[in-house]
């Protein structure tokens, strides 16, 4: 996969409350990345020329990467997988073939390779190990395994957790 930067550019307040200007990316030839859509994974044809998300410019795009029009990658970020839906990644690593979808937003963490993040999700000073899925979780402070799959688990802070955690948060009402 080849991307460029444009020089289409934007400012916006990233998730550490900051402004940062970033800039377009372009696709430079024709790839097919895989996508997560919450219940499958599907393949989607870039083709050259195709307009994609933003980066800031010291963020350290992979081969391996490609942006949808709405996510955006801040600082210092190495970023080396597919973020689609409004992706918000900051400061982070995403190792290569990492799909990354929803509302996601990512600060100061390692996704390991493989992995798949989709939902309403926030992760934050973590790590992921590889070959894991979450969704629509919130995870602070914390060392996810590999293999991991975790489905509405509400909040995950300072745990380490290995294997299956399905929780379905509770909502009362008050009477």
């Amino acid at each position: 996969m080849g991307i460029e930067l444009t020089s289409k550019a934007k400012k916006v307040k990233t998730p550490s409350d900051r402004i940062a200007i970033v800039y377009q990316i372009r696709a430079t030839e024709d790839f097919d990345v895989t996508i997560f859509d919450g219940t499958e994974y599907k393949v989607e044809h870039i083709r050259k020329g195709d307009l994609g998300g933003y980066v800031e410019k010291n963020v350290m795009l992979g081969r391996d990467a490609w942006l949808f029009k709405n996510a955006i990658i801040f600082g210092n970020s190495r970023f080396n997988g597919v973020a689609c839906g409004f992706t918000r990644i900051d400061s982070s690593t995403i190792n290569r073939g990492a799909i990354i979808a929803g509302r996601a937003i990512i600060i100061s963490s390692f996704i390991g390779n493989s992995t798949t993040i989709a939902g309403t999700t926030s992760i934050k000073n973590s790590r992921i190990l590889s070959g894991s899925l979450i969704v629509g979780t919130v995870i602070r402070f914390s060392k996810i395994h590999s293999g991991t799959t975790i489905k509405c688990a509400g909040v995950i802070a300072k745990e380490e957790v290995s294997g299956v955690r399905t929780l379905i948060p509770r909502h009362s009402k008050n009477t």
